[in-house]
């Protein structure tokens, strides 16, 4: 079993982003040679040519931590989200990090997004006929 122990020293710095967080601790702990190797093995970007079932992928613009832009900013998806048939990309304006919280009840549940993918899995249920979406 491999043991990971923290450098006390990159806990005293000024660790204010994710990515920070990451360089300091995330991508050593598992062993890898920077923080962007570590983003490039963590991707599902560079998977979902192979997905082979119906899948909703939901992104939010203003997420920190899959940040794709806002709709129309010409950030290059991966190349199977136009080529792969059984990927739907819904992507927001805003919504965070797994947010989407409804207007009407920020600190409620998120309505919005079980809305959506329920009525996404209704509709790969109702047309399902070789597990392509049609």
């Amino acid at each position: 079993e491999k043991e990971f122990v923290v450098d006390r020293r990159l806990l005293t710095c000024d660790l204010s982003t994710i990515r920070d967080i990451d360089e300091a601790i995330t991508r050593r702990c598992f062993g890898f040679k920077s923080v962007d190797d570590y983003y490039a093995h963590a991707s599902s970007g560079k998977r979902l040519s192979d997905v082979d079932v119906p899948l909703l992928v939901i992104n939010a613009a203003d997420d920190p931590i899959a940040f794709l832009g806002p709709p129309g900013s010409g950030t290059e998806l991966p190349d199977a989200v136009s080529t792969n048939h059984n990927l739907i990309l819904a992507l927001t304006r805003q919504g965070g990090h797994l947010g989407w919280c409804d207007d009407k009840d920020a600190w409620g549940a998120p309505r919005w997004i079980e809305s959506v993918t329920l009525k996404f899995l209704e509709a790969v249920i109702g047309n399902k006929h070789d597990g392509r979406l049609e």
